[in-house]
């Protein structure tokens, strides 16, 4: 069976909590709880919730670059990086692609 997306980024979590990766030690988010992070299109209605306070622990950490090169790298295409959402880093990778 084939890991999901959402599986390797679910056991990406667990690792941020239990283990020592560098920069990850560093982020606002660790130990936070991660429903705000990631969103589910039948909760269109709390969506704007969750995004605003998910960027409210992002806005101010310190590791957001290495996030955001993270999730962008890694073409992770859900859930909130460095405050930003899915849309937005597909946006950043297309200008990434433009430039080389």
């Amino acid at each position: 069976m084939e890991p999901t997306e959402m599986s390797i980024i679910n056991d990406f979590l667990a690792e941020l909590k239990d283990n020592d990766f560098g920069w990850q030690n560093n982020a606002n988010c660790r130990g936070a709880d991660t429903e705000m992070f990631f969103m589910e299109l039948e909760e269109a209605a709390i969506n704007h919730i969750k995004l605003r306070e998910a960027r409210k622990v992002c806005f101010e950490c310190v590791v957001k670059k290495e996030c955001l090169d993270f999730a962008v790298v890694n073409d992770i295409n859900y859930g909130v990086w460095a405050g930003t959402t899915p849309a937005q880093r597909k946006e950043i990778r297309s200008e990434q692609r433009h430039r080389v």
